[in-house]
């Protein structure tokens, strides 16, 4: 069973601290929604989480079955969906989804790529390629991208923000898979999105002229 643990996380760009003091721990079931106005930190807390940018200080520690990860061991484990994440134009979906998952050192399942493209709605839309897609085909190509993976770790910036309700009901629906598996991280301020998580982190709380909340 995989667990998430944050320790007094602080995060300083252009000598502005974006926040501080941030810590807390999370084991599968506890959904975290991270949440706070436009540009206040919310995504840049999330990839700190998802290994996606460093922290000025304090430390993230991923566990597995009891046992603490090395970063290299934490990479294949995670999974990373915002909407800054983009997809090589030129190539097919089926192709920017492989070439992820050989990057970071994992074998491709054909028949589990297939079943993902068909849950998602975009098998007759793996081959072609991906300049061609609408915004609502990257978001659902991005989910299947993290998907892939079998994440342990999973961080989703507003993931629902440019779907259509079918699309909605799909994403959640494979979400409630993971419950028992995997640690979810949510980074939004959509209320539906919110409401999915047990755990909520107002970043504001964690700037340095607020009161840090406990």
């Amino acid at each position: 069973m995989p667990s998430l643990r944050a320790d007094a996380l602080k995060k300083v760009y252009d000598r502005k601290i974006i926040f501080q003091n941030v810590s807390f721990a999370l084991a599968p079931e506890e959904w975290l929604a991270i949440t706070g106005a436009n540009g206040s930190g919310k995504s840049t807390l999330l990839k700190i989480l998802a290994a996606q940018a460093s922290a000025t200080s304090g430390t993230v520690t991923y566990s597995l079955d009891g046992a603490t990860l090395t970063p290299e061991q934490t990479r294949p484990h995670i999974g990373f969906v915002s909407p800054y994440l983009n997809f090589y134009d030129e190539l097919s979906g089926i192709e920017n989804v492989s070439f992820a998952l050989r990057a970071k050192g994992l074998p491709l399942f054909k028949r589990e790529l297939d079943e993902l493209f068909d849950y998602f709605r975009l098998s007759e839309a793996k081959s072609k390629r991906v300049k061609a897609y609408s915004s609502g085909m990257i978001q659902r190509l991005r989910f299947i991208q993290a998907f892939a993976s079998n994440p342990k770790f999973l961080f989703l910036d507003e993931p629902t923000a440019t779907l259509d309700d079918d699309g909605k009901s799909l994403f959640w629906n494979k979400l409630n898979q993971l419950i028992s598996q995997t640690v979810i991280v949510i980074a939004s301020n959509d209320h539906d999105e919110i409401a999915h998580c047990t755990n909520t982190l107002c970043i504001e709380a964690f700037k340095p002229t607020k009161k840090i909340l406990s």
